[in-house]
């Protein structure tokens, strides 16, 4: 796993990670092959905008899980917010832009999950810090 932090500008911060996973399996484990994604990539763009008003951009992507037939996916989360004072904060939300839905996870017997569909969503949200 590797991440970096880059501050291209003062009101700019970029931030990406990698993970890889390979795993060496025994007969007990035999069937668990496929179950986790083998790569993941992340990029994360925040701004600091005039106004008090911050624009984060996030991607990833996110290998097959095989043994599901869950295919690969790229999504984009997206976040505007403005802060009329300091501990109020309004702020709209995208998450899962690229598609309607998708597949993430598949199902498991031990935790009885069925296989889910996440959704597209997009929501506002007002925090207030005391």
């Amino acid at each position: 796993e590797a991440s970096v932090q880059w501050h291209a500008t003062e009101w700019w911060h970029l931030s990406g990670s990698y993970s890889f996973l390979s795993l060496e399996l025994t007969e007990v484990s035999e069937g668990s092959e496929g179950r986790d994604p083998e790569h993941q990539f992340s990029l994360r763009s925040s701004m600091n905008l005039p106004a008090n008003v911050f624009f984060d951009v996030w991607g990833r992507y996110v290998t097959e899980l095989s043994a599901f037939n869950v295919s690969g996916y790229f999504d984009l989360d997206v976040r505007l917010a403005w802060r009329p004072k300091p501990q109020v904060e309004i702020a709209i939300v995208g998450q899962n832009l690229i598609e309607p839905e998708r597949i993430e996870f598949g199902p498991n017997d031990y935790l009885r999950t069925a296989l889910t569909a996440v959704p597209r969503g997009v929501y506002g949200q007002l925090s207030i810090r005391f």
